[in-house]
């Protein structure tokens, strides 16, 4: 799967991220991916998603105790 976020983050890297840490990813209907944990509800991803504005709150959400440059660090950037 290609393509990038709104804001630039490539989605194979995101869905990587997400597996890494758990998550499962499953085709979505209005987006391409949508991340889903236990109970939680889930996260759209596909190229009109912003992973700063949707997606890093829902990772926070789900696993408290990674920090923004840790999760930066997992895709390959630093946080700023």
């Amino acid at each position: 799967m290609g393509g990038k976020t709104f804001d630039g983050f490539k989605l194979t890297d995101i869905i990587n991220l997400a597996e890494t840490l758990g998550a499962q990813v499953r085709d979505g209907k209005r987006h391409q991916k949508v991340i889903s944990y236990q109970g939680i509800m889930p996260c759209a991803l596909g190229e009109t998603t912003g992973f700063k504005k949707h997606v890093l709150p829902w990772i926070h959400k789900v696993f408290p105790q990674y920090s923004n440059d840790k999760i930066y660090q997992q895709l390959g950037r630093s946080y700023a």
